[in-house]
């Protein structure tokens, strides 16, 4: 697999030794996934984010900040539905998907990163809008404005990809500029001064990027 990055492609054809930090966790009814923020790569300084699921291997007590070391093959994602799934996961900055993982170890304990805080604060509004609204209402509103694509049908992703505006539902800058340029009309209609209206601006994008995860999209 060739995992991209601005400056550098580096290519891994067989099973590799990854270092790396549990940056998040995503639980479902039958299996977990995992983000790893890698720290090296058979024993090279390499830093990536990889995707794998607690189906392929036995895991436990793996939580966000968490370090591990382990075995695994690293290959591009699998397409399903038509659905562009490499494309999908590089918008959040996810490289490859580890499979075929063995020697599954918890090196040490760390400290949850900020990153985990903001994601406890999605789950929970992710679980309120689904308490007030319907199932796919909710998933949509997760995916468009928290980047939960995850929750969205396999039909709904379907959908999207053959009206062509699969890039919808990646959380970028557009995603962005859009909610700041509401939060300016809502703060001139109660007549809030420009300068105060660009600090809370300011504020919510900081919040906003620190939510949906520090996506590199956003």
């Amino acid at each position: 697999i060739r995992l991209l990055t601005e400056n550098e492609n580096v290519e891994f054809d067989d099973a590799v030794e990854i270092e790396g930090t549990v940056t998040s966790v995503d639980n479902y009814d039958f299996s977990s996934s995992y983000i790893i923020k890698t720290k090296k790569i058979n024993g090279k300084y390499a830093s990536y984010k990889i995707k794998l699921y607690s189906s392929d291997f036995a895991i436990e007590n793996a939580t966000p900040g968490t370090r591990v070391r382990f075995i695994a093959k690293l290959g591009a994602f699998e397409d399903f539905s038509d659905f562009d799934a490499e494309t999908y996961y590089f918008a959040d900055g996810i490289s490859a998907e580890a499979t075929d993982v063995t020697n599954f170890e918890i090196t040490d304990v760390g400290a949850p990163p900020i990153s985990s805080f903001f994601a406890n604060i999605r789950a929970k509004l992710v679980e309120r809008a689904t308490a007030l609204s319907n199932e796919r209402a909710s998933s949509l509103f997760s995916a468009l404005l928290l980047g939960e694509r995850h929750l969205l049908s396999g039909q709904v992703q379907l959908d999207f990809k053959r009206l062509g505006i699969t890039h919808i539902l990646a959380l970028s800058g557009q995603h962005l500029t859009i909610l700041s340029l509401a939060i300016q009309k809502l703060l001139s209609i109660f007549k809030v001064n420009k300068k105060p209206r660009l600090v809370i601006t300011s504020v919510f994008i900081v919040l906003y990027v620190a939510l949906t995860g520090f996506s590199v999209s956003v």
